[in-house]
C-alpha cells in the first residue's frame, strides 16, 4: 500500500509529464524573462559542482533555499552529482568565458524510486525497483556500491534519480544516479507516470507495479 510520503513524492514535479520529457532530452528548461528583473527555472540532473551545474547553467547556491521532496529544508552538502534537481533562479546571463550562469533562489530535489532492488542484471545494465524497470548507463553514478551497478543484488536498498526512457516501448527508467542505501528507510517511494487509474477498488500502475490505494 501506498504511504503518504510516495502519495506527496507523486505530486513533487510540476507538470511531470513535461519534466520527464525534458529531462529526457539532457537539459533543462527555463522559464520566465531573461532580463535584470526576470527568472529562470531549470530542472536536470546536476552535472557539476563548483556551486551547482544544471542544463548546462552554473548557479550559484550559496543563498538558495534547498528543500527535499517532502518540502523540508535541506542543507546544500546534501546535492549530489546525478541527483535531478529543480532550480528557480534569477535572469540566466553569459558569465564572460562562453556559459550561462544564474544565482539560484530555491533548489528542490527528489529522487523517483526508494526501495529494495527486485531484480539485478549481471552485467549491470538493466536493475528492477519496486517493479520498475532501470537502465544503466555509463553516464549513471553510482555511489555506495564499490562494484558499480553489477555487484547490485536483489533486496539491496538503492535510491534512484532518473528520467522515463524516451526510446522505450514500455515505461523504464534511465538513471542518472544511484545511490545503495545502508539502512531501510521508514517509507518506499516511487515516483513516475500514473497508467491505469481505477476508481473501484481504488487503484493506479506505476510502470508494471500495481497500488493500492484503499489506506491513502
Amino acid at each position: 500500500k501506498m504511504k503518504p510520503t510516495m502519495q506527496r513524492a507523486l505530486t513533487f514535479c510540476r507538470g511531470a509529464l513535461l519534466c520527464l520529457l525534458l529531462a529526457a532530452c539532457g537539459g533543462g528548461v527555463e522559464t520566465g524573462g531573461t532580463g535584470p528583473t526576470g527568472s529562470a527555472y531549470v530542472e536536470g540532473p546536476i552535472t557539476g559542482f563548483g556551486s551547482i551545474i544544471v542544463g548546462g547553467v552554473r548557479f550559484d547556491d550559496s543563498r538558495a533555499d534547498v528543500v527535499d521532496a517532502d518540502g523540508r529544508s535541506s542543507s546544500r552538502d546534501a546535492l549530489r552529482l546525478g541527483m535531478r534537481v529543480e532550480v528557480e533562479s534569477g535572469a540566466i546571463s553569459d558569465d564572460g568565458s562562453g556559459g550561462r550562469a544564474a544565482i539560484a533562489t530555491r533548489v528542490s530535489f527528489a529522487s523517483d524510486l526508494l526501495g529494495p532492488v527486485t531484480a539485478a542484471d549481471a552485467n549491470g545494465l538493466l536493475i528492477a525497483v519496486l517493479g520498475q524497470a532501470v537502465r544503466v548507463t555509463q553516464a549513471t553514478v553510482v555511489d555506495g556500491a564499490l562494484g558499480g551497478a553489477g555487484s547490485l543484488v536483489v533486496g539491496d536498498i538503492v535510491e534512484v534519480h532518473g528520467f522515463i526512457d524516451p526510446g522505450a516501448l514500455i515505461d523504464r527508467y534511465v538513471a542518472t544516479r544511484i545511490e545503495r542505501r545502508s539502512a531501510t528507510p521508514a517509507a518506499f517511494r516511487v515516483r513516475g507516470l500514473v497508467r491505469d487509474l481505477a476508481a473501484v477498488p481504488p487503484t493506479l500502475r506505476i510502470g508494471a507495479q500495481t497500488f493500492d490505494l484503499a489506506a491513502t
